[in-house]
């Protein structure tokens, strides 16, 4: 088993991942070959919380220990999605969501998983891209993004990888630790297998039972940890991430029993309603103070000059 010191019950977001976005793709408003107009809707921000999460970890930062996201991390988690598609290797969710599984496979198994237990080896967790749409339309929808942090080898030679989902926050009850492993598509009878995808509303998609030379044909994520039932994947590749040194630090106000403000300076604020103390009153004709019930205010006349 090798594991980087990421962990997802100390570096992980504590909400779930339930944005909903439009993005155009590489910041493009039309792509090439494809048609006049391409802006995707996406259902969460996925690849900007694995790499904002990465950012609080390379940086030493506490990751916002917050429920949801205030409008500034949302914005910050923005920008992050954006950078997650602005490299060359994202086009691989556009390249590979028209290949076939008999394609896409070998190639997950053969370069992705030594390039993603490679860099484990080196100490750095990866951001993987997971492939599960058939068509350009759902590449926004059936695709996904998540962090590794560690792999260990079964006997059989099977690897199994750890992630954090940001679908799959770490609670009281879960670690946010998830498996991501290979395994062998169930045909049935002489055509195709079926596999039903991650949402169980979705519909049953059929699939080739053709698989590889190690017997692997999909990949899934193991969920029921966290209360959800398994995601299924047609393959992943490791994608390219650079680091941001300074993301934003985001705190949460804290109230006190009696509903004052306390600020990141551990200072409390009055709030103007109580009437526990008399207020002081600077009178703008001098520069003296004194208390509100003390009687007349000092006045200074300012003809004179002693």
């Amino acid at each position: 088993m090798s594991r980087t010191n990421f962990d997802p019950a100390k570096h992980a977001f504590r909400f779930e991942n339930t944005f909903e976005n439009q993005v155009k793709v590489l910041g493009l408003s039309s792509i090439p070959f494809i048609g006049s107009k391409f802006e995707m809707e996406t259902n969460g921000l996925c690849g900007g919380m694995a790499f904002a999460v990465l950012d609080y970890y390379h940086s030493n930062r506490p990751t916002p220990d917050v429920t949801s996201a205030n409008s500034r991390l949302r914005e910050y988690l923005l920008k992050r999605q954006l950078d997650s598609f602005k490299y060359r290797d994202s086009w691989r969710f556009y390249r590979w969501t028209r290949r076939s599984n008999s394609t896409i496979v070998p190639k997950t198994l053969k370069n992705e998983i030594p390039k993603a237990k490679n860099s484990i080896d080196r100490g750095n967790p990866v951001v993987i891209g997971l492939v599960g749409a058939t068509r350009v339309r759902d590449i926004g929808d059936d695709n996904h993004q998540v962090v590794c942090y560690g792999y260990s080898e079964t006997t059989s030679g099977k690897t199994i990888l750890y992630v954090y989902d940001p679908n799959c926050p770490p609670s009281g009850s879960f670690s946010g630790e998830l498996e991501l492993v290979p395994f062998t598509h169930q045909s049935s009878g002489s055509g195709g297998g079926q596999d039903r995808p991650g949402d169980p509303s979705g519909p049953v998609q059929t699939l080739s039972v053709t698989s590889d030379s190690s017997g692997y044909n999909r990949f899934k994520i193991k969920r029921s940890d966290a209360g959800k039932s398994d995601s299924i994947w047609r393959g992943f590749f490791v994608q390219r991430y650079s680091k941001r040194s300074k993301p934003p630090v985001i705190r949460e106000a804290n109230r006190d029993d009696r509903g004052r403000v306390r600020d990141h300076r551990n200072r409390i604020r009055r709030d103007h309603r109580e009437g526990d103390t008399e207020p002081i009153v600077r009178d703008h004709r001098t520069r003296e103070r004194n208390s509100g019930n003390s009687g007349e205010p000092i006045v200074r006349d300012h003809r004179r000059q002693k």
